[in-house]
């Protein structure tokens, strides 16, 4: 017994505690924990949620949220492209409005289209430049998978997507593709042409490879490979002839 708010009362337990007490071993309990942790809803999440509505045509549902927060850690494998989807839906980088804003004599206006006020969404998505390579990459994708996708900021940007285990795959792939798009577009941030799509699609087939050699093995392999559903090696033998033509 310990003094607990002034009166001799057991503390109350705390989430960590509970999950090493309610759950038989220590594996089960981590794994509770780190649920735990990726499902908590902070004030800073709340406002980023909220900014990122302000700037859509609609809000974004419970489960979109949800799907936007996962696909961070579902985007890729490799730490980099994860890092740049965290940065996109944190919308850490620093584009002409901030630095403006932060300091005097700056310009907050577009590189690319001399747009006067160029925030984040303008820079990744709205600026007619980058929207129009945006534009391409979609179409170019929708070859690929033969399947309508939207050009959307939350299927872009944010990685929302309708999933079942017929796509679990193209979802996969898509995810990747637009990522490495957002990678060349924060690597060529002050840039005043958009990344070129030609060379995203050279990146995107070495990327690809190297995440279909990692997947070969795994269950989600075996399980999108049933009839009349392309696996991701016929994804791969698409785009590598695709690499062939001449990109529009």
């Amino acid at each position: 017994m310990r003094q607990w708010e002034g009166g001799p009362v057991e503390p109350p337990v705390s989430p960590v505690l509970h999950a090493i007490l309610s759950h038989g071993t220590a594996k089960r309990a981590i794994t509770f924990i780190y649920a735990a942790l990726q499902s908590v809803d902070t004030p800073s999440l709340a406002e980023l949620r909220a900014r990122w509505d302000a700037d859509l045509v609609s809000p974004l549902t419970d489960t979109q949220w949800s799907q936007a927060l996962c696909h961070i850690k579902k985007v890729s494998r490799n730490v980099r492209l994860r890092y740049t989807q965290l940065n996109y839906l944190h919308r850490t980088y620093l584009t002409p409005c901030r630095i403006a804003k932060m300091y005097t004599g700056t310009v907050a206006a577009c590189p690319r289209c001399k747009h006067h006020r160029a925030d984040f969404m303008h820079m990744v998505w709205s600026c007619p430049i980058i929207s129009t390579a945006w534009q391409t990459v979609v179409d170019t994708l929708t070859v690929v998978v033969e399947t309508p996708i939207p050009l959307t900021p939350e299927a872009c940007l944010l990685g929302i997507r309708t999933t079942n285990k017929q796509n679990k795959c193209r979802n996969k792939l898509l995810g990747l593709a637009c990522a490495l798009f957002k990678r060349m577009i924060a690597m060529h941030w002050k840039s005043q042409t958009a990344p070129k799509v030609e060379a995203w699609l050279k990146i995107l087939l070495k990327w690809a490879q190297a995440e279909s050699d990692f997947m070969s093995d795994t269950q989600i392999h075996k399980e999108i490979n049933v009839d009349n559903t392309h696996t991701w090696d016929t994804y791969m033998s698409i785009m590598l002839a695709k690499s062939d033509e001449k990109p529009p």
